[in-house]
């Protein structure tokens, strides 16, 4: 997290007056020099599809811009492990449960692919690592021919009910809705849906959304930077140790942050939240101050307190 990195980084090594962190040659980093000096050699080698957003012009734009990309490159990669079969593959006997990350958390101050920071809060990407370990997931498959939804349960029971994947606008409009009943026995994955019935989908207006069993994914079509994303403004609640998030229009990359309490202050954070609709969040750290502020990649600050 920024405040982390000042922790071990001066103001002039965080972010030099100079520095430009536009990538004007094949291979050069974004970051400062003293970045580079505090990870280890062939770390920017490392980082995810930073193409897919737009250009960073501070250093909270570029962490957030280089834990975005990293967790969803992780994303990806556990949810193909746990669907089990090859992108595309004809629906089989499952090879693959899921995998194993190197590395958890660092062990001195450091900035380093893993998703613990040496302080032990949570980086950008342990959320999105969290969601995609959960137990009964929903999950995205995009080849060239197609783009199908799966359910995979690897908790103790069976799971069962409707899915719905809709095709909705950023505003909030709905496109087109499809969807099956669906059971999915422990352990077992299964492709359960296509989204041709969807119709033409366009890839910078709408976004996915897919609901099962009181869970729900998000699927957007495409990079961040080439998104006709609004503004919006976010409506935050706080109610008995829960954080209730809801916006007009799309929201994009939600993050809830406490002076004076850790990361891991919350159950979940920097995820989306589709128009209309209600995040609820607990609050899983009741020291530092008491209040939280909201903002999103699309909308400006909210604060609020509760005594």
């Amino acid at each position: 997290s920024p405040r982390n990195m000042r922790r071990f980084l001066s103001a002039e090594e965080y972010w030099p007056a100079e520095h430009d962190p536009a990538i004007r040659a094949p291979g050069q980093a974004a970051w400062p020099p003293m970045w580079q000096y505090r990870s280890v050699d062939g770390s920017w080698d490392k980082v995810g599809a930073l193409e897919a957003f737009c250009d960073p012009a501070t250093a909270e734009d570029l962490i957030r811009i280089l834990g975005t990309a990293h967790g969803e490159y992780l994303q990806r990669s556990v949810e193909r492990l746990r669907r089990g079969v090859p992108d595309g593959a004809a629906d089989g006997s499952r090879r693959c449960g899921g995998n194993m990350v190197w590395r958890l958390n660092d062990a001195w101050p450091i900035l380093y692919w893993s998703v613990i920071d040496y302080y032990l809060e949570p980086k950008i990407a342990f959320y999105f690592l969290r969601r995609a370990y959960a137990p009964v997931l929903l999950s995205f498959e995009r080849t060239p021919d197609r783009l199908a939804i799966w359910v995979i349960n690897d908790s103790a029971d069976v799971v069962s009910g409707a899915l719905v994947v809709r095709r909705r606008r950023f505003d909030g409009a709905l496109r087109a809705e499809v969807a099956t009943n669906v059971e999915v026995p422990p352990g077992q994955s299964r492709r359960c849906l296509d989204t041709v019935e969807l119709g033409p989908i366009s890839l910078r207006d709408e976004f996915l959304q897919a609901s099962f069993a009181g869970r729900e994914a998000l699927y957007l079509l495409t990079g961040e930077r080439y998104l006709h994303l609004p503004r919006t403004a976010l409506d935050v609640r706080y109610i008995g140790g829960t954080i209730e998030v809801s916006a007009g229009t799309f929201a994009r990359q939600v993050a809830l942050e406490r002076e004076g309490a850790t990361g891991a202050a919350f159950e979940d954070n920097y995820f989306d939240v589709a128009p209309g609709e209600t995040r609820r969040i607990k609050m899983l750290d009741a020291s530092g101050e008491n209040g939280v502020t909201v903002r999103a990649a699309n909308a400006g600050p909210v604060r609020v307190e509760w005594h």
